[in-house]
């Protein structure tokens, strides 16, 4: 409707009412079923669906970054080339289970995604290598050279 005491807006007269979110979420028929007595259902399956996939992408957030910790204190006491090549091992079974689980299911895809692993432990251990090899006075560009190649691949693939 126009008003032109309002200078010719239109307003609309708009009725709020409450609403129910949890009327709209679909019911499990776990638990208690017509004619039967109650029925014994593990935790597991009565836990919502989606928050399986946030607790595992959660956790999966949390090895890619955590693991820089542990990586850095691993390759302090067993050495880079060791961490790195473990690193570059478990990066590389993931890569090739990825198409696999893909084809499985979300949640099989979810859990091959701690590939974090394997990349979380490579920069500490790229950061060690060049700790033990490499002369203090050439250490920043022999660690520049590294990351710089590391991005360079990026680039070129």
């Amino acid at each position: 409707m126009r008003n032109s005491s309002r200078g010719g807006k239109v307003y609309a007269d708009v009725e709020s009412k409450p609403y129910d979110m949890w009327k709209s979420v679909p019911k499990n028929d776990v638990g208690l079923r017509e004619g039967d007595s109650e029925i014994s259902v593990p935790w597991w399956e009565e836990f919502p669906k989606r928050w399986v996939i946030v607790i595992l992408c959660f956790s999966a957030f949390l090895l890619c970054n955590m693991d820089r910790i542990a990586g850095g204190i691993w390759a302090d006491t067993v050495g880079g080339k060791l961490v790195l090549a473990f690193g570059e091992v478990w990066w590389s079974i993931a890569t090739v289970l990825t198409p696999i689980a893909a084809k499985v299911g979300l949640p099989l895809l979810l859990v091959v995604a701690f590939m974090g692993i394997g990349e979380g432990v490579a920069m500490p251990a790229m950061n060690n290598i060049p700790s033990k090899w490499v002369p203090v006075s050439e250490r920043s560009r022999s660690l520049a050279l590294v990351y710089s190649g590391m991005y360079l691949d990026q680039l070129l693939a």
